[in-house]
């Protein structure tokens, strides 16, 4: 979906407003499949782009005009559109039909400006590529994580990242733990001596890399 044009500053560059973005809908984190039900989980993102053509700026180029971008941050930093930002949608695909969406991540609602309204999770992330997750499908969750930010004046900053269980028939949040590192990537679910761990990778970029592995306590297995 193209937008109209918008513009930045006194004499700024247009630029049309694409969504999804340059980084796609439901793009790095792909899908996963249950073949037991029949269902397709997907996670997308409501990330516009603003992308304007201009003459190149003192580098050699074969064409007359290349691609530059324009930031699409709303007053205070806080995006132009609707919530939820992210989120995972459960598809039947032996209806067609969505059988139920559900936002990924708390989004911006500790910024400033609307932190005191108490909101329910806006779904979202930061732009950066290392907080991108997928999906884990077992008998009974969708298995993901979603990157803890806070975003003031257009910028971001990664706190780390939740590790989520939903309901796989519904939707719902039934457990989450929180993690310094932010993760990156598909998580995968091995046993082993009778207990089951999930894995996901973390860090990355400016950040050590680990496997990070998650267990219940010992305390707790069934």
């Amino acid at each position: 979906m193209f937008m109209p044009l918008i513009r930045r500053g006194e004499g700024g560059k247009e630029a049309i407003l694409a969504v999804p973005g340059a980084g796609g809908g439901a793009n790095h984190p792909g899908a996963a499949a249950d073949p037991e039900t029949g269902m397709l989980y997907v996670q997308s993102s409501t990330r516009p782009s603003g992308m304007a053509l201009v003459e190149p700026d003192g580098a050699r180029s074969f064409w007359p005009y290349v691609l530059d971008r324009v930031s699409t941050a709303g007053p205070r930093g806080l995006p132009l559109l609707k919530p939820p930002y992210r989120r995972i949608t459960a598809i039947d695909l032996n209806r067609g039909d969505i059988a139920w969406q559900a936002p990924l991540g708390d989004g911006p609602r500790n910024h400033p400006a609307i932190r005191h309204l108490d909101l329910g999770p806006l779904g979202g992330g930061s732009s950066s590529a290392v907080t991108e997750g997928g999906i884990l499908v077992t008998k009974t969750l969708v298995v993901t994580h979603a990157a803890r930010f806070e975003v003031y004046n257009d910028r971001s900053t990664v706190l780390g990242s939740s590790l989520q269980a939903y309901d796989k028939f519904t939707g719902e949040l039934l457990a989450e733990m929180l993690t310094e590192r932010a993760l990156h990537g598909a998580p995968v679910s091995y046993m082993q001596d009778g207990r089951q761990f999930i894995a996901v990778t973390g860090g990355g970029m400016t950040e050590p890399a680990e496997l990070i592995a998650f267990a219940l306590p010992e305390s707790e297995r069934p």
